[in-house]
């Protein structure tokens, strides 16, 4: 029986995800999108013979906060439960976990929590200060963190079905029979996300590594939450900040930034041999900057699906975060691990061995919903993460850019194998609904590059003082 489903990097709201509803004019929320509206089927078939509905665990980068006006993407979560909860899929009770373009989600939930416990705390005694992270069991909290703004967004949505979303950052843990199964969005396992951490070590060499998910998250918490989770919904400025982020996939659309940036800058009074140098090397040092420091992992090539960066980043997140939670927490610190993360848009399943890990840890990516490049990004693609009461997980492929139509589920564990067998089964059970959702994806995925592809000429052409012959609205551009 399937007990968990985890899906993360839905981004609704946003004009490239695939379950946002997306028109010549923009997103238009209020009605599923094609893609969320097949998903739903497929899901429902999947679960249509078992009598208890799974819970749902919501891994992050569900809403999109950095690019997106918040109405917009609480509107298309709407449709999103509307989806789930109406002839209900799962649970009502839902697990959140944040990302980094949904992150101010925890920071509200930790702030609410933080305001009951004031008002409830021992008025004659010293508060404590505010916690970064909870507990990775979420039995073992003493403060529940609810989270009240989705739960109110999923009410809203659908009234009738008693839904409770109960966030738990950055880990979240459930203890199976055989195995332990962690879900984090994976966001610190890339560099970028720890910034000041390493910039507070370039000034204090003697601090030492972080031990625990609390040094990671109170160290890089408002860095994470300012320029991937508020930053875009910066009044009208804030829309300038999703066009470049979209012009990132585009050389020609580097180039034009660039020069205007330099532009503002360059020294061309009096030119003389050395301000030609200083000029010469500040639009180079420029343009590398560009390209190598705001390329995230998502957006870089090759053959594997981690870069080796990424990898060492994995690597010490299990070693330093989810090794000491779980020595701390569970009372099986032995118990074979499977980490779930998504994050990167690129989903695989392998096996790794990690120091201070006994056994070799099994790992999931659920890759992502989001069409972000022009040109066929083969390794990005969605998986649907499921796992049952014993620990066993399994991955339903959904699609992969490269591929197209190739549904398969896989797991990483031999002791899988009858988990495996028994989701197969069901699908091939209800296999038109799925081919339904291949075909669906497949047509939106042109759709979407088609659209982002104009966006980026539409912006490039706003730098360079160009206007357009049609201007797309602005919520074609930025919704």
């Amino acid at each position: 029986m399937i007990q968990d489903v985890y899906v993360s990097d839905l981004h609704l709201g946003a004009p490239n995800s695939l379950l946002s509803n997306v028109t010549d004019t923009g997103v238009v929320p209020g009605t599923p999108s094609p893609v969320l509206h097949a998903l739903g089927g497929a899901l429902r078939s999947l679960m249509a013979q078992q009598e208890d509905p799974p819970r749902l665990v919501l891994g992050g980068d569900i809403f999109e906060l950095a690019l997106t006006p918040t109405h917009c993407a609480f509107d298309t979560f709407g449709d999103f439960i509307r989806v789930m909860f109406d002839d209900p899929v799962f649970s009502p009770e839902l697990h959140y976990v944040a990302g980094n373009h949904d992150h101010h989600l925890w920071e509200l939930a930790r702030q609410h929590q933080y305001t009951e416990y004031i008002d409830g705390f021992d008025r004659d005694a010293p508060l404590r200060n505010d916690w970064h992270v909870t507990h990775l069991l979420p039995e073992n909290d003493r403060f529940p963190h609810g989270d009240v703004t989705v739960t109110a967004a999923a009410r809203r949505a659908c009234p009738t079905a008693g839904i409770t979303v109960r966030h738990t950052y950055p880990n979240l843990g459930f203890v199976g029979e055989v195995g332990t199964v962690v879900y984090h969005h994976g966001h610190y396992t890339e560099r970028i996300y720890r910034a000041v951490e390493w910039l507070d070590q370039i000034f204090e060499p003697s601090r030492p590594e972080a031990q625990r998910a609390w040094h990671i998250e109170a160290d890089n918490y408002a860095w994470v939450d300012f320029l991937w989770s508020t930053l875009g919904r910066s009044g009208d400025a804030g829309g300038d900040v999703g066009a470049l982020y979209e012009m990132l996939q585009s050389e020609a659309a580097i180039e034009a930034v660039v020069d205007r940036v330099l532009d503002t800058i360059i020294v061309r009074d009096k030119p003389t041999w050395r301000r030609r140098i200083g000029n010469w090397m500040l639009r180079l040092g420029t343009k590398l900057a560009v390209h190598e420091g705001l390329r995230l992992e998502r957006h870089r090539g090759g053959s594997a699906p981690l870069s080796k960066d990424a990898e060492r980043g994995m690597h010490d997140y299990l070693r330093v975060a989810v090794a000491t939670q779980l020595a701390d927490e569970t009372g099986h610190p032995d118990h074979p691990l499977t980490f779930v993360f998504g994050h990167t848009h690129k989903p695989f399943a392998s096996q790794i061995d990690v120091d201070g890990i006994d056994h070799p840890v099994d790992v999931f990516n659920t890759g992502g919903w989001v069409i972000d490049s022009v040109e066929p990004a083969p390794l990005q693609g969605a998986s649907l993460v499921v796992g049952d009461r014993h620990g066993h997980v399994a991955a339903i492929e959904v699609y992969q850019q490269a591929q197209g139509h190739n549904l398969s589920v896989t797991s990483v564990s031999p002791q899988a194998a009858g988990f495996v067998g028994e989701i197969e089964r069901r699908i091939e059970t209800h296999r038109p609904v799925w081919d339904v959702l291949e075909s669906t994806i497949a047509d939106e995925i042109m759709q979407r590059r088609r659209q982002l592809a104009r966006r980026i000429v539409v912006d490039t052409n706003r730098v360079k003082g160009i206007e357009p012959k049609i201007a797309p609205s602005a919520s074609e551009r930025r919704p």
